[in-house]
C-alpha cells in the first residue's frame, strides 16, 4: 500500500493525491473529480466508481471533506475553476 499523505479529502484532493490511493485507476480518479462535490459516501457510490474503488478510499483513510472547499482552479473542487476576477472573500 502506498504511503498516503494524510489527510486526503475527496472533495478537494488533487488528481495526484487520488492516484496514490491503491485500488483506484485513472478513470476512477477522473470520474471522482468530475462528480464533486460529494456530501455522503452514498453519492460517491453512485458516481460510477466501482464499489471496490469506494472501499479502497474508505479503507485508506480518505475523508469527504467539506464540499466546495477545494483548491481554486482544481476542476470539480468547488473552487472557481480558473475563472479570473472572482472575489471569494479570502485575504
Amino acid at each position: 500500500m502506498p504511503d498516503l499523505k494524510h489527510p486526503i479529502f475527496l472533495n478537494h484532493a488533487t488528481a495526484a493525491a487520488l492516484h496514490a490511493v491503491d485500488g483506484l485507476g485513472p478513470k476512477d480518479v477522473e470520474t471522482l473529480i468530475a462528480g464533486r462535490p460529494y456530501r455522503s459516501w452514498a453519492e460517491v457510490e453512485r458516481s460510477g466508481v466501482a464499489i471496490d474503488g469506494v472501499k479502497a478510499l474508505q479503507s485508506q483513510g480518505v475523508d469527504l471533506g467539506a464540499p466546495g472547499s477545494g483548491p481554486l482552479g482544481e476542476p470539480g473542487s468547488g473552487g472557481h475553476g480558473g475563472v479570473g476576477g472572482v472575489n471569494l472573500g479570502q485575504a
